[in-house]
């Protein structure tokens, strides 16, 4: 069984080099089937869950280069450091001036809203 530490490390490095992956992924990598085993690495180091693909993949929050409007894509898998999908909808049409049709919100995000 690996320590903590070492667990956070793997997943450190997996992340680093791919720069993002699924749950499935960071388990083969770690050793383990456990769902929580994973979340509290990832939690430990820090880290956003993609708000396109229902939110299956898993990057480290200092991996992404976002744009102004706090958008970073990977391999057309969408993150934002606003977090979820809604959030990031709510926080776009917030700093718009005039709002968004959901076909701009589509165009902007890059995915189905």
């Amino acid at each position: 069984m690996m320590r903590p530490e070492d667990r956070d490390a793997t997943v450190r490095e997996l992340l680093m080099n791919e720069q993002m992956a699924t749950m499935a992924e960071l388990k083969e990598v770690m050793g383990t089937r456990a769902t929580m085993t994973v979340y509290r690495s990832l939690s430990r180091l820090g880290y956003l869950a993609s708000y396109s693909d229902r939110g299956r993949f898993y990057t480290l929050t200092e991996i992404p280069d976002f744009n102004d409007l706090g958008l970073w894509s990977c391999r057309s898998v969408r993150f934002s450091r606003h977090g979820s999908l809604l959030e990031t909808a709510v926080a776009a049409v917030e700093r718009s001036d005039a709002g968004y049709t959901a076909c701009e919100l589509e165009l902007l995000l890059q995915v189905e809203v």
